[in-house]
């Protein structure tokens, strides 16, 4: 959403030396003072089997993003990792697969962006749509016993 806009005009004026004034042209400009927002950001798990909020090694990561205005190509990481986005305009995704050396936890992104203007805006790195993905790499453990007492 844009916080601000102003609107400008400026003409193009030459005096000649005979003191005649003419205006070559004139124009309008917009000034989109930036402050962009997403009205959607979610992060899923499109390897889950049963629970697109859980990854485990080797899953791929999608983190999805639209922005209110068009966008230059955004800066993503997830995990630490740049990642390229694909798609354009409003509408953005980026892919990652999660490896044996990341941290277990809520997996991390950063968005970092500009409108078609240039201006920057502020760093996204929270969902605003469903839940976080937990990446959890720890191999369940079984504990086998038994209560019956020996026939012997």
């Amino acid at each position: 959403m844009l916080s601000s806009f102003n609107s400008f005009t400026f003409s193009v004026i030459a005096v000649l030396a005979s003191s005649a004034a003419s205006t070559f042209g004139s124009s309008d400009f917009a000034d989109a003072s930036s402050d962009e927002s997403f009205t959607s950001v979610s992060i899923t798990n499109t390897s889950a089997v049963f629970d697109a909020n859980q990854a485990k090694v080797g899953d791929e990561v999608v983190l999805s993003f639209e922005s209110d205005e068009d966008l230059q190509t955004p800066v993503v990481f997830i995990q630490g990792e740049s990642v390229t986005p694909s798609g354009g305009g409003t509408n953005w995704s980026a892919t990652y697969t999660t490896m044996i050396s990341d941290p277990e936890g809520l997996i991390p992104f950063t968005i970092d962006y500009q409108d078609l203007a240039g201006n920057a805006g502020s760093q996204v790195t929270a969902v605003t749509a469903g839940a976080d993905v937990n990446f959890d790499k720890t191999a369940p453990t079984v504990t086998i016993s038994s209560s019956e007492l020996d026939p012997t």
